[in-house]
């Protein structure tokens, strides 16, 4: 199966949508992740914290914290990650997460204020198809015109 993004920059084509997520921190309180190197990584590349268990991580400074206590762009990577099928608000993310989710994820985010300098991370990707506002695009520079 190919690898796919699907970005929305409209609310009018989430809004209404009932996989569409706008609460990311109730979201990940209420639903399982999938825990494996990769969402492992997650932890470490955002939040600069390690993997402790299914419950807890150590932060940067090593003090033992509840998975609650990771950044909501940690908790919506991990959701993404997650559970793919569903999407998710981006908008409380920072730079790094949507570094991070165009570089190595799949899934379907809400972002209102995407810019083409976010789409640089996209570049290298070429096995991957995109949609952007339900379109699907045949390249990147096809994303970045409509952008």
């Amino acid at each position: 199966m190919q690898q796919s993004i699907c970005l929305y920059t409209n609310s009018e084509m989430v809004k209404d949508n009932p996989m569409y997520v706008l609460d990311n921190e109730a979201f990940f309180a209420r639903y399982p992740v999938v825990w494996d190197e990769f969402s492992k990584s997650i932890i470490s590349e955002i939040d600069k914290g390690t993997y402790y268990d299914n419950f807890t991580f150590k932060d940067r400074l090593g003090v033992k914290l509840y998975n609650s206590c990771l950044s909501t762009g940690a908790k919506t990577l991990l959701n993404i990650y997650s559970h793919p099928e569903y999407i998710f608000d981006f908008r409380e993310a920072g730079d790094n997460c949507i570094e991070l989710f165009l570089t190595r994820m799949t899934g379907s985010i809400y972002i209102p204020r995407l810019q083409e300098s976010d789409l640089f991370w996209l570049k290298g990707r070429k096995s991957l198809k995109i949609s952007l506002n339900g379109i699907w695009c045949k390249d990147f520079w096809e994303v970045a015109d409509k952008v």
